[in-house]
């Protein structure tokens, strides 16, 4: 995916110079300088790039003027969903998901579709796994997981349990 940042200014003779920097704290790097009324940023986001800052100070003879400095949050990004299950009483029923950019994984369960999310298991890593005893009861349980990073999230799709 793209990310783009703006600024624009009034004046005349103004130059922009953007800046990033890899948290919070870290020091500032020069990237990019354009001029004219206004100037774009753009890049193709990583997941390196989740927590990066970004600003631009805008320069002319009267002197400069930086703007707001913004955060980028890159979305972990799934690349295997879990899927539907249909086992026998008894039998073991195995869920996974698989993302690239997350830090941790939360598996929800629901009795239904008009029930509320319970939490379940938490891990942490890239790939989480839910295994658990199928038991009559859990015929028509809905599972989902909350895949994680520092500055977002995204749920996988969600799944059915259906026990025989």
């Amino acid at each position: 995916k793209t990310a783009e940042f703006s600024v624009e200014a009034k004046g005349s003779g103004l130059k922009y110079q953007w800046y990033y920097r890899k948290s919070a704290s870290g020091s500032w790097t020069a990237i990019t300088a354009s001029s004219g009324k206004k100037a774009v940023y753009s890049l193709t986001t990583e997941a390196r790039h989740n927590g990066y800052q970004y600003k631009c100070v805008v320069k002319n003879s009267a002197g400069s003027v930086t703007s707001a400095i913004v955060t980028l949050k890159v979305k972990p990004k799934i690349t295997a969903q879990p899927v539907s299950r249909t086992v026998k009483k008894g039998s073991a029923a195995v869920f996974r998901v698989t993302a690239e950019n997350a830090k941790t994984c939360q598996w929800y369960y629901r009795t239904g579709s008009g029930d509320g999310w319970k939490a379940v298991s938490l891990t942490s890593g890239k790939t989480a796994k839910l295994a658990l005893t199928a038991q009559a009861k859990h015929n028509g349980y809905q599972y989902r997981c909350k895949v994680m990073n520092a500055t977002s999230y995204v749920y996988s799709k969600i799944v059915t349990l259906t026990v025989e």
